[in-house]
């Protein structure tokens, strides 16, 4: 199957530990990719969801070993069966774990494929992660003796939620890319209430010749990045442009990249890094 996610522990100084995900044959880890000729072990293959499609990986910021994976059919991102946990990847027999469904029986967390986790950098003590679907917005928390899910109610039915991010300096307030750019905010509905769509800010509508499809984000400090096509036919290539904004103070959208024909790059991904002129990471 097709690689789908690719997980690389960046602390380590060899990049020796990776975790790859595939349309149709489970989660893969290497503890030696670093090397010349990496080997790898398929620590889904010995569990009930020995050919599951993985679309994303989440690792505990403060253990590597501790896995959480977004699944989706065995090629089809748009069916899944939501998201799976392992406390240890790297025993003999990795034993995963099925997150609960949620509440909303018709969009819930199993039924549809998850294509993005995003893990609080304090998991350690918080135990929360997020994960999206093409329509939804989950929050997780592991409660060391079962798990908490709660649908945030992204309200908006015509987005095509495409990437997730924390808001710069925050690790609560969220950023959803799609055929738009929204914010969550959770202070301005601490309930989680279905029906109040005051915690979802509109930052960037979607507009023909603007952002019209597959808006990826990336945040540093004080700057929001996006990634997006800019025409209504989301597979041409040389329709791509890469937009900043500082938060405080606002600086408004600044454009940075902008493609046009006859050139042929693609930016259809749903994650990309910030480096600077020296390569290395903002």
């Amino acid at each position: 199957g097709q690689c789908y996610a690719l997980l690389a522990d960046k602390t380590d100084p060899g990049f020796d530990y990776c975790l790859a995900g595939f349309s149709g044959g489970g989660l893969f880890l290497s503890q030696d990719f670093g090397g010349s000729n990496p080997t790898w072990v398929n620590v889904t293959e010995k569990s009930n969801y020995a050919q599951i499609g993985v679309t994303s990986i989440g690792v505990n910021p403060a253990n590597r070993k501790e896995v959480y994976i977004g699944c989706s059919g065995t090629h089809f991102i748009e069916f899944g069966y939501g998201v799976l946990h392992c406390p240890d990847v790297t025993v003999a027999n990795p034993v995963w774990d099925k997150l609960p469904l949620g509440v909303d029986p018709t969009h819930n967390l199993g039924n549809l494929g998850v294509s993005q986790i995003l893990m609080d950098p304090n998991y350690a003590t918080t135990g929360i992660l997020y994960a999206i679907t093409p329509l939804k917005v989950f929050k997780i928390q592991n409660t060391g003796t079962g798990y908490n899910v709660y649908d945030l109610h992204f309200p908006f039915s015509d987005f095509a939620i495409w990437d997730i991010e924390f808001y710069p300096g925050s690790t609560d307030k969220l950023l959803i890319g799609g055929n738009g750019l929204y914010e969550y905010d959770p202070s301005l509905d601490p309930a989680i209430t279905a029906g109040n769509d005051a915690d979802w800010i509109l930052l960037r509508a979607s507009s023909v010749g603007d952002l019209c499809h597959f808006a990826s984000v990336e945040v540093t400090n004080n700057r929001i990045y996006l990634a997006y096509d800019y025409d209504e036919l989301p597979f041409n290539a040389g329709d791509e442009k890469i937009d900043y904004m500082d938060v405080s103070p606002s600086t408004g959208w600044i454009n940075i990249y902008n493609t046009a024909p006859p050139t042929t790059l693609k930016l259809w991904s749903r994650n990309f890094e910030v480096h600077d002129v020296g390569g290395n990471p903002i």
